[in-house]
């Protein structure tokens, strides 16, 4: 991972995926700000 950071700035994008390094972080993001519930199985009435 911490490679990568570094080489960022050193490698050109492939054109038209400019936008695919913010969009990956911004997923991340959005992944984690979901609160996740433990899984409690329906109990049959």
């Amino acid at each position: 991972m911490t490679v990568g950071v570094i080489a960022a700035p050193l490698v050109a994008a492939p054109a038209g995926l400019t936008g695919l390094g913010p969009a990956l972080v911004l997923e991340l993001v959005a992944a984690h700000a979901v609160r996740e519930e433990p899984y409690r199985p329906a109990v049959p009435a």
